[in-house]
């Protein structure tokens, strides 16, 4: 259940933690204190847990990793725990997760062009390029869209949205998809737009390849017309043919990893002390 309260109770104490040290974290939004429905706290950190659609997610605040760990041990119920981190070092906290009875998930490697904009004309799956293929959607396919998302993945390391977060990004233009001849979304892009980065969040394609690409150049081309450069990606390790598409538009691992770990728990959140 949610309780609006321990948004206050994490502020003040990370505020806290902040006049004591350097804090490690895993959080990269403050909006999710608000949301928090479990709580764990320490003198040298704080754990809490929030709901994301399903998905019991653990967010810290600790002076050392050390701490995490303890922390980590008293986060169960008999629940699925999901907890995921940025980070250059792919090992990082390993043996720490491993023995609060963590175990990694997924591992996701970002991939990333610099300057896509600049090389963008003579790559070869411009041969693809064509500007009638795919639309923008409609709020109206908001239902559809959403469903096909979910059925295609895991929100465990998506981070899926339900159907009014995922209207509002209809809204915004984020969302392009492609119809097949009965009418069926047989392939669609998700990608955030902004003037110095482009971002493919999203990206589906059951359909011939050309049209996942035909989708993609159209909005890269206008991003490059306007100046855009950097251009990246998530993709799971070990998905090949995914890294194998990125690659076509210059993308290449940089080092940077969102480690995805998950724990089965066996004690129920408590309150702050």
């Amino acid at each position: 259940m949610l309780k609006p309260e321990y948004g206050e109770m994490i502020q003040k104490k990370i505020e806290k933690l902040q006049n004591t040290g350097r804090l490690l974290t895993n959080c990269y939004s403050q909006d999710v204190m608000m949301q928090a429905e479990e709580l764990w706290d320490s003198e040298k950190g704080v754990l809490f847990s929030y709901d994301d659609h399903g998905i019991k997610r653990l967010i810290y605040y600790t002076l050392e990793k050390e701490e995490l760990g303890r922390l980590l041990k008293q986060a169960g119920g008999g629940k699925e725990y999901v907890l995921d981190f940025l980070t250059r070092n792919a090992g990082e906290n390993k043996e720490v997760l491993e023995s609060a009875g963590f175990q990694v998930f997924a591992r996701m490697m970002r991939v990333s062009n610099p300057n896509c904009g600049n090389m963008l004309a003579e790559l070869p799956v411009m041969t693809y390029f064509d500007d009638t293929v795919g639309y923008a959607a409609d709020i109206s396919e908001t239902h559809e869209i959403k469903e096909k998302m979910w059925l295609v993945f895991d929100t465990r390391v998506s981070h899926l949205l339900d159907e009014d977060e995922l209207m509002e990004v209809i809204m915004r233009k984020e969302i392009d998809i492609h119809r097949n001849q009965a009418g069926e979304i047989d392939a669609f892009l998700q990608a955030l737009v902004q003037p110095k980065r482009f971002y493919i969040n999203q990206i589906y394609n059951s359909a011939e390849k050309n049209v996942i690409h035909a989708m993609l150049l159209k909005r890269l081309q206008k991003y490059a017309a306007e100046g855009g450069q950097y251009l990246y990606a998530w993709v799971e390790e070990g998905n090949s043919a995914s890294l194998k598409f990125h690659g076509k538009y210059g993308m290449k691992p940089d080092g940077m990893w969102n480690m995805v770990y998950m724990k089965e728990g066996t004690n129920s959140g408590t309150s702050m002390e």
